[in-house]
């Protein structure tokens, strides 16, 4: 998954195991722009970044969900 259009729209709802692995950002003062950076390539429909709240509302149905991003260890 490696654009927002992906990880919102794709079924991953029968993977049990799913991994992101990308860049982090945190935003001390602003925490709701706190998130992860995906791909923008080809993308024209989104911006590419996927905040914390977006993570919550996405349906994973994986037994092992593992996020990890640089400076995640911040937050």
């Amino acid at each position: 998954m490696r654009t927002k259009t992906m990880c919102e729209t794709r079924d991953v709802t029968r993977y049990r195991v799913i991994h992101i692995a990308t860049h982090g950002l945190l935003d001390a003062e602003r925490p709701q722009f706190t998130g992860v950076v995906l791909s923008l390539v080809g993308n024209k429909a989104n911006d590419g970044f996927l905040r914390t709240d977006e993570i919550f509302n996405l349906k994973l149905g994986g037994s092992l969900v593992m996020l990890s991003a640089c400076e995640n260890r911040l937050g």
